[in-house]
């Protein structure tokens, strides 16, 4: 999932703070690993299609906001994740 940044929001006694995390490099697109699928609601019979964002623990600079992230991916990884030659496993942001 092409993305520009993504927001975690952090508990605050104010109430809840938005954090707005972009590209370490300044690079304007992060990629996040995701899943997707196309399924037929049973009572409607209306095809419906959905993803998810993989999610990991996060790494030291996003657990001072929140206690997880999206799993990123780095570009020369991207083409793995796509051809399914690589699991979430794979993946190195979250441990960065």
């Amino acid at each position: 999932m092409p993305v520009s940044g993504y927001y975690e929001w952090q508990d605050t006694p104010g109430g809840k703070q938005p954090n707005y995390f972009t590209a370490r490099d300044g690079s304007p697109v992060l990629t996040i690993a995701g899943l997707w699928d196309e399924w037929k609601n049973r009572e409607t019979g209306e095809r419906i299609k959905s993803c998810t964002m993989i999610i990991c623990e996060p790494n030291e600079f996003v657990a001072e906001a929140h206690d997880r992230m999206p799993v990123l991916l780095q570009p020369g990884q991207l083409d793995h994740w796509l051809s399914g030659d690589m699991g979430v496993e794979g993946a190195q942001a979250c441990a960065e």
